[in-house]
C-alpha cells in the first residue's frame, strides 16, 4: 500500500482524489461549457453515502489531534504588508523591531494586514493549509475535513461549515 491508499471493508481503496479538489475540477469542467468535459475528471473511489466509510471518516477525525491553525509570524505581517502597501502605491507605516514604540496607525496596519493573512490562509484548499501537529495525522485531517463538509451541509469553500473537523470533534 502506498501513502494515498486506505484499507476499507476488506480492499484497498486509492485515496489520491480529495474530495475538495474533485468537486473544484467537476465546476471547472462545467464551467468551460462545451468545452468542458466532466467525465474526464478522476471520481474519487469512495463514497460519501456509504455508511461505513463515513462511521471510519468521523473515527479517524475523532482520533487525531491535529488541526488546522495558521498565526503568521511579526517578520511575515511586516513583509506582507509593505509587499501590498507597494503593490497599492501606499505609503507603509513604519514598524520599527519594539512594537511598543509603532505608532497608532502602524499598529493598526499591523493589525489589517494580519487579519488579511489569515483570511487569504482560509481561502486556501484544505490540502494547503497550514496545521498544528503530527505530520500523519495532518494528512488524514486535509483528506477528512472536505468529507465531513457533506456532513454538515456545508460546501467546501469558505461558509458556516467553514471547519467541519472541530464541528465533529465537539
Amino acid at each position: 500500500m502506498t501513502v494515498s491508499q486506505i484499507f476499507f471493508n476488506r480492499q484497498v481503496i486509492n485515496a489520491e482524489t480529495n474530495m475538495e479538489s474533485y468537486r473544484k475540477e467537476i465546476d471547472a469542467e462545467a464551467a468551460k461549457g462545451k468545452d468542458g468535459d466532466v467525465k474526464r475528471v478522476r471520481v474519487p473511489e469512495y463514497s460519501q453515502d456509504d455508511e461505513l466509510f463515513m462511521l471510519l471518516v468521523k473515527t479517524l477525525a475523532l482520533s487525531t489531534k491535529t488541526k488546522f491553525q495558521y498565526q503568521p509570524l511579526e517578520e511575515e505581517v511586516k513583509n506582507w504588508y509593505k509587499k501590498d502597501c507597494k503593490k497599492a502605491g501606499k505609503k507603509a507605516w513604519e514598524m520599527g523591531k519594539k512594537k511598543e514604540l509603532w505608532s497608532a496607525e502602524a499598529k493598526a496596519a499591523y493589525d489589517v494586514a494580519d487579519l488579511a493573512m489569515i483570511a487569504e490562509e482560509k481561502a486556501r484548499r484544505f490540502v494547503k493549509r497550514a496545521t498544528k501537529g503530527d505530520a500523519s495525522e495532518t494528512g488524514l485531517i486535509r483528506f477528512l475535513t472536505p468529507i465531513l463538509m457533506k456532513e454538515f451541509g456545508g460546501p467546501v469553500e469558505i461558509g458556516d461549515f467553514e471547519n467541519a473537523l472541530e464541528e465533529i470533534r465537539n
